[in-house]
């Protein structure tokens, strides 16, 4: 259970981490879109001014690329966390199986040895009036 309880915090960990990503990729779309914007009004303002727009938009497109890789990445562990955990229940559920079968087996045996005690007190008994 402990396992589990640590598997499930990693997973929500993971999920605030992703939701956490995805704000930050849609702001640095938004800042990738002001810079293309901003490219488009300084084309007309000279090619030195372009240059420095185009590198904020190369800028902006980078960040915006290895924020997405690294949305892609914490959601293949989320997938692998979401596998652990569904292997775990699933563990769990064989384990509470195994001791419902093996406390019937023990119900079992216990009737089997009461069943034993009273045909020995039954043999005791007609032992003792043959004697």
């Amino acid at each position: 259970v402990g396992r589990l309880q640590q598997l499930q915090q990693q997973f929500d960990e993971l999920q605030e981490k992703a939701r956490l990503l995805t704000g930050t990729c849609d702001h640095e779309r938004s800042q990738k879109e002001s810079a293309e914007a901003m490219v488009a009004a300084r084309e007309e303002a000279g090619r030195e001014s372009d240059a420095k727009a185009r590198g904020a938009r190369e800028q902006a497109d980078a960040c915006v690329a290895e924020k997405e890789t690294q949305l892609q990445q914490l959601q293949k562990a989320e997938a692998q966390l979401a596998t652990a955990l569904l292997h775990q229940h699933t563990t769990r559920s064989t384990a509470d199986q195994t001791c419902a079968e093996l406390d019937a087996a023990l119900a079992r045996t216990a009737a089997l040895l009461t069943e034993r005690d009273v045909a020995r007190a039954d043999y005791t008994v007609v032992f003792a009036r043959a004697v």
